[in-house]
């Protein structure tokens, strides 16, 4: 973004602020409608953009790319299938987790034969992708995975339970909660699991599991607030509003950006200069956070703001903006009506 075009946007936040709630950015700025060229050209450019991330050496890219892939099922089971044999474990668990959202039936017997791989996590995952998509296989292994001794199996398994709807696992859950880890295991990788396993509860309807979830909003731990703040919004939380809105000022960006998010998804768009601000971040991992969140505002400036950050030098900054813009912006009729 040049740099006439951020001061101006900087101000504006400003502004915004001054004036108080009620006017929106679109209503100050004035809206117009993208025109179909422009619309395409923006969706066409995020969907080279994750292309390329695919493909990449980085496999952090590769993973990260399936992810920004969802809201295109096409885009999505193309770049599956040579992911499902990725070197990479955390690459195929991504691969498999989106077999299984998407319910890709194309891919769910692939799914099947991995769910004998030497990764515990990606066995899990696989699990889960082939019973989302009517392929027999023996789901039982998941009862002995969530309440593995290696956190990272453990969570994904949880995360894997909730994915699945089935409300009789949360008994299974519940006794996971309470299996405890060696000593040895930091405490925080700890902490994290049990607000995984947390999250899953809530996903299979026990709302008393966002109590654990709430109180992780306010750990001394940094890492694990932004996780907890980070689910909120997709748990509906909306209960949670008042707090959210405080984070806004509170440190660190990471913080911020995660409750203006969260906020966003419960239809609150008051962190939308938080996310500008953002953007002009010396970090790339602030702006690559900024521009992700971008895809969960309904402010038409947003893709003007995905647009430029598409530019942006690092290439994972350019693939959360292009993640965003399909969110925004999932199918062509989508770009022919977005509006800015």
């Amino acid at each position: 973004m040049n740099n006439t075009r951020r001061a101006f946007l900087v101000a504006m936040v400003v502004l915004m602020g001054s004036w108080g709630a009620g006017l929106s950015w679109g209503q100050f700025l004035g809206q117009r409608s993208l025109s179909t060229d422009e619309a395409a050209t923006l969706r066409d450019r995020a969907i080279a953009e994750v292309r390329a991330a695919a493909a990449a050496e980085d496999a952090a890219l590769r993973m990260n790319a399936i992810e920004a892939s969802h809201p295109v099922p096409g885009l999505a089971s193309e770049l599956v299938e040579p992911m499902l044999l990725d070197e990479v474990a955390p690459v195929r668990f991504a691969a498999l987790m989106t077999v299984g959202q998407l319910k890709l039936e194309e891919h769910g017997q692939a799914a099947a034969d991995l769910s004998l791989d030497e990764n515990l996590s990606v066995r899990a995952a696989a699990i889960f992708a082939a019973d989302a998509n009517g392929v027999a296989v023996d789901v039982s292994p998941l009862a002995r995975l969530v309440h593995s001794p290696e956190p990272g199996v453990r969570g994904n398994a949880a995360l894997i339970l909730g994915e699945m709807g089935d409300a009789s696992a949360k008994e299974m859950l519940h006794e996971a909660a309470r299996v405890p880890f060696d000593r040895r295991i930091m405490a925080i990788r700890r902490e994290i699991v049990q607000v995984q396993v947390a999250e899953a509860l809530v996903k299979l309807g026990d709302l008393e599991a966002l109590t654990p979830i709430r109180a992780a909003a306010y750990s001394q731990s940094d890492e694990i607030r932004v996780l907890a703040v980070s689910m909120l919004g997709p748990l509906g939380d909306r209960r949670m509003i008042p707090m959210l809105a405080r984070m806004l000022e509170q440190p660190p960006v990471e913080l911020q950006l995660a409750a203006a998010r969260s906020l966003m998804q419960l239809g609150v768009e008051d962190g939308m200069p938080i996310l500008v601000r953002g953007l002009d971040s010396a970090m790339p991992t602030v702006r690559a956070q900024a521009a992700f969140s971008l895809g969960d505002s309904g402010d038409p400036i947003g893709l003007a703001l995905l647009g430029d950050t598409l530019e942006d030098e690092v290439p994972m900054v350019r693939l959360a903006a292009a993640a965003a813009v399909l969110k925004r912006l999932p199918t062509a009729g989508e770009a022919q009506s977005a509006r800015r």
